[in-house]
């Protein structure tokens, strides 16, 4: 038996027995720093060899089963974890994995996430990639108003989280220098089912999950499962603004030396979108209090309500038509493809194929506070951008919808203006192909060296359009907030028109009208080999990336016109329609550029025991940008040849400047394993090079900025007789080394990057019950890059109980964040106060959501 044999040999008894123990972490997975092997989990039952086999093939070197012989950091969660029970979203259940910073606030999908002190300068996840069953959900995790996760719905088809930080994610996946997630869907191969229903407690909402799988055992079996749900999310919006479902399916055959499996995915699902929401703020911009504007939470409300529901916005051909806030997060995906996995198809060499072809759409419809403040503040401002004036306060502010429709509003009620992200996802549909070919060739009696060489082919669209009208609201909670109307109070002319301001946003110059259609082809070759040799392995991989984006694109100032238009066709120029944002399809500007780099990756791990081994890896990775980078301008500072002819020119219109991120990134770690106890550390160290910028619309500058950050991981997992324990940290010291731009954030703190987050989860399980406690918290962080106005940090505390009838039929308790913490995540104010202290300024801030409790019964099959 071979050096490797035994090893996975003994692994698999060791793992057998520590995952008895495990009750899964489902969805805790974004790059576990890991290491974490399964450690947020704890299971009820034993999971079965092959299935052991079969754990760590995430973008990982050799496909190793041991995390202890790998030299990249790991986890693989099991999908039954106390952590999904009280999360309500993917992002909160990606907040335990240490390493990662998941801002958790906006509801199901638009989540931001990094990895390693990675940024987030834009949205989404830019450097790292959310995958279902070994392929991504989208190519580019940061395309605007269409983050991966909106496409995501982890229910109960899914198995378990398999995840990567880091290391090997840069040869065996692309665009993912960071790290990569990955949620394996049940294949129905052990049989069984189960179904559950949830009702919401402190808020309305009902929601049935359901999955079953049956093994013919004459190597076929197959599962089908998905959800259904309705209600109106964990903040109160008065009405449903969550509502849909999913259904996936997958059949196997089995064969002797392989298996082929297709798989279908059908989404469509609407999901609330939460916005940085009004708040109030005093003190100093270094130790500032945060407080909810009375009468509207800042965790437990939104802007949405069924008074605000409905909205006018332009189409493509500037004819007015309805949308609805209650759109939200709309997710619609028609998914197929097929995995085949041959163990010899000549010469020794396996194959193992995935495919899939999606036709993906939707839509973000959300409402953004560009600003909020008094009736005499940001009233009067939108009095006198109608009224064509400056600086004057007569005027009067009147409900347009809701109940009290006409009356006056309260002196003291707050006003927002409103932007609405109204984006419509026309077509995100992608193909996407993973070929792998392997071979272990023996070199010794304890020496292997296993060979991994692969093509990687993908298709990414990306056809979206934008209108983003204007409104002004009254700020008030229990779903009562209304659209307002402005009333001149020297001509008695209601100025705007139920509610509404422009066609465009109002405060940003109503800019923002078009879109793009563009379509982005990826080949990537790549090889990586693992040398085994007694204790030691060795990994080595490289991998060529290409890729062209073609198309157009008619998202630019040239292609918005502001001035009289007719909208509803009257013959009369009347209040708004004297300041429309039109949108001209003619010019498109056409788009055509193509990239190609290299990233390579070293490893080595050393298993010095049984249960404790030592890694270290470095790497170099990159990621492609695409349609976030469109239409922004070179300047000198950005182009390394004065005489390029890119000076002047936009992103997209040419083909002669570089603008892919690179990562580069060390880590260092100790695995341990004995008996019920687990430590594990890694130390990392990251330096991005990232081509950044604003205001594409208008042809804003590039900015190529650097960051820095190095930071270690602690990771724990306890297992006693009934109780477990599984807890985290992470240290990240990160800085921003350059920016040509803006040379003054130079040394400054990357916004929103803590120093500490941390989170832990404790149990207690008997046969008939099982009760436990998860905590979640960061320290401080800055709003943005200029590190003037603090966000505090936050401690959030969940908590759930299960009683269990019988071994199918149980019943269980979950409340998240009980406490009912504000937990702030991001703000649009840079700084606060003419003067400090302050007192009760007005700024956008997202807060995490507040306290929630759900109930659910199950049953098992």
């Amino acid at each position: 038996m071979s050096h490797r044999q035994i090893s996975q040999h003994n692994t698999k008894h060791f793992q057998k027995k520590r995952l008895s123990v495990l009750v899964s972490s489902l969805f805790a997975c974004t790059g576990v720093s890991m290491l974490a092997m399964s450690n947020l989990a704890y299971a009820q039952e034993e999971v079965p060899e092959k299935e052991i086999e079969r754990i760590f093939v995430t973008a990982v070197p050799g496909g190793s089963a041991d995390p202890l012989e790998s030299s990249v950091s790991i986890s693989s969660i099991d999908a039954d974890s106390p952590v999904f029970e009280v999360s309500r979203t993917t992002a909160e259940i990606l907040r335990q994995i240490p390493g990662v910073r998941s801002e958790a606030s906006g509801g199901d999908g638009n989540a931001n996430i990094a990895i390693r002190g990675l940024p987030i300068a834009s949205g989404g996840a830019k450097f790292l990639q959310l995958w279902e069953d070994g392929l991504p959900v989208l190519e580019f995790g940061d395309i605007s108003f269409a983050n991966a996760d909106i496409f995501l719905r982890a229910d109960a088809n899914v198995a378990r989280v398999e995840a990567i930080r880091g290391g090997s994610a840069s040869i065996l996946a692309s665009n993912s220098p960071g790290g990569v997630i990955n949620f394996i869907s049940k294949t129905g191969e052990q049989g069984g089912g189960s179904a559950r229903l949830t009702k919401g407690l402190t808020y309305d909402t009902t929601r049935l999950d359901f999955e079953a799988g049956h093994n013919w055992e004459n190597g076929w079996y197959g599962h089908i499962g998905g959800f259904y749900r309705v209600g109106e999310g964990p903040r109160e919006a008065g009405y449903d603004v969550n509502k849909g479902g999913q259904i996936k399916a997958n059949l196997t055959k089995e064969f002797d030396g392989g298996y082929i499996r297709g798989n279908v995915k059908i989404l469509n699902d609407r999901a609330v979108g939460y916005m940085p929401t009004p708040m109030f703020v005093s003190g100093t911009n270094a130790n500032p209090t945060y407080s909810s504007i009375p009468g509207y939470s800042a965790n437990g409300d939104t802007l949405q309500s069924v008074h605000t529901d409905t909205i006018q916005v332009l189409d493509e051909q500037n004819n007015v038509v309805q949308k609805r806030l209650s759109d939200g997060m709309q997710s619609d995906v028609k998914q197929f493809g097929f995995e085949a996995s041959l163990d010899d198809i000549g010469g020794g060499w396996s194959l193992l194929n995935r495919f899939k072809m999606a036709d993906i759409s939707g839509e973000f419809v959300v409402p953004f506070p560009a600003s909020v403040g008094t009736q005499d503040n940001r009233g009067a401002f939108v009095g006198n951008y109608l009224a064509g004036s400056e600086g004057r306060t007569d005027f009067s502010y009147i409900y347009a919808t809701g109940p009290n429709t006409g009356q006056a509003l309260a002196p003291d009620t707050s006003v927002a203006v409103i932007h609405t992200f109204n984006t419509e996802m026309q077509d995100l549909s992608n193909l996407m192909n993973n070929l792998d070919l392997s071979k272990v060739f023996t070199l010794s009696d304890d020496s292997e060296l296993e060979v991994h060489t692969g093509w990687y082919h993908s298709e990414q669209a990306i056809e979206n359009f934008q209108s983003w009208p204007s409104y002004l609201t009254s700020v008030e909670g229990g779903g009562d907030t209304a659209y307002v109307d402005v009333v001149d109070d020297v001509s008695g002319e209601t100025l705007t028109s139920g509610g509404l301001i422009s066609y465009g946003p109002a405060e940003w110059g109503n800019c923002c009208n078009g879109g793009f259609d563009l379509n982005t082809k990826i080949d990537a070759l790549y090889v990586n080999t693992t040398y085994y040799s007694g204790d030691l392995t060795l990994d080595a991989g490289i991998r060529y990336d290409s890729g062209r984006t073609t198309g157009s694109r008619s998202l630019d100032a040239n292609s918005i016109r502001v001035t009289d238009f007719d909208v509803n066709n009257n013959g009369t120029i009347e209040g708004v329609e004297g300041q429309v944002s039109l949108h001209n399809p003619e010019p498109e500007f056409a788009v055509d550029f193509d990239y190609d780099y290299f990233s390579y990756s070293l490893g080595a791990n050393y298993l010095i025991d049984t249960g404790l081994s030592v890694f270290g890896r470095y790497s170099v990775g990159y990621r492609a940008n695409s349609e976030r980078l469109i239409g922004l301008v070179y300047s000198p500072a950005n182009v390394a040849d004065p005489d390029s002819s890119a000076f002047g020119k936009k992103v997209g219109d040419i083909d002669d400047e570089r603008i892919e991120d690179q990562v580069k990134m060390l880590e260092v770690g100790v695995k341990y394993r004995f008996d019920s106890l687990d430590i594990n550390a890694v130390y990392f160290s990251a330096e991005t090079q990232e081509v950044v910028g604003e205001s594409r619309v208008t042809g804003g500058p590039l900015s190529l900025r650097d960051y820095e950050s190095s930071g270690i991981e602690v990771e724990a997992f306890y297992s006693i007789n009934n109780f477990n324990f599984s807890g985290n940290v992470t240290w990240t010291d990160a800085e921003i080394a350059a920016d040509d731009l803006f040379p003054d954030f130079v040394g400054n703190v990357p916004q929103r990057q803590a120093d500490w987050v941390y989170s832990a989860i404790a149990s207690y399980d008997t046969d008939s019950y099982t009760v436990g406690l998860n905590i979640v918290g960061t320290t401080d962080s800055y709003v943005r890059n200029e590190n003037v106005l603090v966000m505090p940090g936050y401690l959030t505390t969940n908590v759930f109980a299960t009683y269990r009838f019988n071994d199918d039929l149980s019943v269980s308790l979950n409340v998240n964040n009980i406490t009912d913490e504000i937990g702030l995540t991001e703000g649009e104010n840079a700084a606060v106060g003419a003067s400090e202290p302050f007192t009760n300024e007005y700024v956008r801030m997202r807060s995490i959501s507040g306290r929630s409790a759900v109930a659910s019964i199950n049953y098992t099959f």
